[in-house]
Formats: C-alpha cells, structure tokens, sequence
C-alpha cells in the first residue's frame, strides 16, 4: 500500500508548496508537522516535528467534535482541497504516487479482506438483533460480496472534479490549538492513506466518524456549506 512513500512524499513535496500556496492568499499556512528526516534503509525510519511544542491538543474520540471544531476541520479541508488541485494540475509526475486508495483491487490483501470486507458482515449481523433494521442488515449482507466492485467504481471513473484527500480524516488525526476551549487553530497529522479522488471521500469519512451524533442529525448542510465556502473562495 506504499503507506511510507505516501507520507514522506506529502511531507517532503506536496504539503510545503501547498503551504506556500496558502500562504501566498494570506491564508494560515501550516497544513501538518514539518519533516525533519527521513530514509528508507536500513528500515524505513520517519522523523517529525514534535507538536507538543506548540500546544496543540486531540479531540474527544469517544464523544467526537462539537460544531466549532468541525467547522473549523472543514474550513481547512476545504483549503487544503481547494489547493492540491492546483498542486495536481502542475505536478503529475508526483501525484502518481496518489493515483490509488486503500480500498484498490492491488492493494493489502489482509486489510481490505479483514478490515474492510469481514468487518462489513460483523456489522451486518450485530445490525440484524436490533429491532426495524431487518432491512439494513439485508442491505449491509449484500454489500459484502460486492463492497471493492462499488469502491472501484466509486473512485476509479471519469469523475473530473477531484482532490488529494487526506485519505484518514477522523478525530485523531486532527490536532487542535485552542483559546478558551474555542479552536483557533488546527493541524492534521498521519497522511500514509492519501489518495486522488472525489471530496466527497474525506467529508464522508470525517462527518460520520468524527462528530457529535446531535451535530451530525442538527448540522450536517451547515457543516457541507462550511466546506464549499472555504473550498470555493481558496
């Protein structure tokens, strides 16, 4: 799955001409950590800013992030979005290294078989002893046997409107610097699973993993407006 390439690739090319390009909008710059060292043999070895130092914080896993910092997830996303598509546009040579996902036929037999297609069944059967969602379960059973087809589909077609995602946006991999428990500031971590597609892939992996349940039900169009205003306007 070439997790390791991936990230010393964003770290070392993508993510400091993306900084540059936000910073040349006025826009806070910083995406991520910065790379401080990095090689392959004799064992891939990977060092990175320690963050403690600027006071940044994880949010709430089990609860998940309130309307501010989801808002403020989505604003940077958006940014960061709006400008690797210029960063694609320029660099095709580098952005092969991003042509496939996880969830690619070639990929790690053991994650998708484990992690994506048995957990799919697992799912279906707890699903199934819950009272009205008989359907769902059905559903869900089906889905199993033809979960990468619809990936595959999904993201491998002629969709032009496409981004570098950061492939992994949930709660831990955002790290939040805060002014009277309000975020003023954000930096996303881990981008080993980054890949070129839809958008829509890193909103619906962070909206439903990573929200409030009650701000997902109460807020979810805000939230996607949230992100169309940052993404347009970059």
């Amino acid at each position: 799955m070439n997790v390791f390439g991936k990230e010393v690739m964003m770290y070392s090319k993508v993510l400091p001409i993306i900084e540059r390009m936000l910073k040349s909008l006025n826009i806070s710059g910083q995406i991520s950590r910065r790379l401080i060292y990095s090689q392959e043999n004799p064992v891939n070895t990977i060092v990175v800013q320690d963050l403690n130092d600027l006071n940044l914080v994880l949010g709430n896993r089990v609860h998940g992030l309130d309307e501010e910092h989801a808002k403020m997830v989505l604003t940077k996303i958006g940014q960061f979005h709006a400008a690797s598509m210029v960063f694609a546009r320029d660099n095709p040579e580098i952005m092969a290294t991003f042509s496939k996902s996880v969830f690619h036929k070639d990929g790690d037999c053991v994650v998708r078989n484990t992690i994506f297609r048995e957990n799919i069944g697992d799912m279906a059967e707890l699903v199934k002893l819950w009272d009205g969602y008989t359907e769902i379960s059905l559903k869900l059973s089906k889905i199993k046997e033809n979960f990468f087809e619809r990936m595959d589909k999904c993201l491998y077609n002629d969709e032009s409107f496409k981004v570098l995602n950061h492939g992994d946006l949930w709660v831990n991999n955002c790290m939040f610097k805060c002014v009277n428990g309000l975020p003023s500031d954000m930096l996303f971590i881990d981008f080993q699973m980054s890949y070129f597609a839809s958008p829509a892939f890193d909103l619906h992996y962070f909206l439903n993993t990573s929200v409030q349940l009650n701000v997902l039900i109460s807020k979810r169009y805000m939230l996607l407006r949230t992100y169309y205003k940052s993404l347009k306007s970059t």
